[in-house]
């Protein structure tokens, strides 16, 4: 009895002590110490602790984020696990969510909000012609992923203030993306338009391994002449009046 009573003094020693670690050392020492120099995600402006922690800018890969805050979940560490709640409040990009993390390579989010701009958009469009403007507007309730490929996923991706501009400029109101992944491993979703000026029909999409498929057919609604001249660089002009958009890509490290 007195062995076990004191090996739980020594486990509760530990413990407090970790949290005095985790919670005295400044964050900006941590952050030293876990981001080389050359990693592509540099926190600038670190404060607070490893627990509680804020960084007044994050880059990735030399573009500006906005600030992030961070709470950290001590428990988690003893189960070699990093759970940890994120903040990004920038006003380009934002965002929030739970992240789980463990030496399984198995990343559990929970609760996932993020705000990205639509130009990144522009490698799957593929129209060099036009600008993708407004935002994309991300929402997960739950995802899994092993290897960071998806094992379970679902949720929404909308296209908001949709609008393109160069060769052509047009409004096309918003663009929404709902997906799931299926038990045959594919992820499948669908593509609507919310009654604004650009139509969308049957539009899908699936991505594998082996890559993403997606295809719709694309209109301008009521005749919009500033969408008609955007779809002219926008899929494949059909002779009824229409655009048919299809895309195929294949994963990096996909067989040809």
């Amino acid at each position: 009895m007195r062995l076990l009573k004191g090996l739980l003094i020594l486990l509760l020693v530990a413990v407090l002590g970790l949290a005095a670690l985790f919670h005295l050392v400044p964050a900006r020492a941590w952050v030293a110490w876990l981001l080389p120099a050359e990693a592509p995600l540099k926190l600038e402006g670190v404060e607070g602790s490893l627990v509680n922690g804020h960084a007044a800018q994050l880059s990735w890969r030399g573009r500006a984020m906005g600030p992030l805050d961070w709470h950290l979940h001590p428990m988690g560490l003893l189960q070699q696990r990093v759970q940890i709640d994120l903040d990004l409040r920038g006003e380009v990009y934002a965002g929030h969510g739970y992240v789980d993390a463990g030496r399984d390579q198995v990343i559990r989010l929970r609760d996932v909000s993020l705000r990205v701009p639509a130009e990144h958009l522009a490698g799957l469009i593929d129209t060099p012609a036009l600008q993708m403007l407004g935002h994309i507007q991300l929402e997960l309730a739950n995802a899994e992923l092993n290897h960071l490929f998806p094992t379970a996923l679902s949720g929404t991706a909308v296209w908001k203030d949709a609008a393109v501009m160069g060769a052509a400029q047009a409004s096309l109101g918003e663009v929404r993306m709902s997906f799931e992944r299926q038990n045959d491993g594919r992820i499948v979703g669908t593509v609507t338009d919310n009654g604004g000026p650009l139509q969308i029909e049957d539009g899908q999409f699936s991505a594998d391994l082996s890559g993403l498929k997606a295809n719709a057919r694309l209109r301008a609604r009521d005749g919009n002449a500033q969408v008609q001249q955007a779809l002219a660089y926008i899929g494949q002009p059909q002779s009824d009046g229409s655009s048919l958009f299809q895309l195929e890509a294949k994963l990096i490290g996909s067989a040809p």
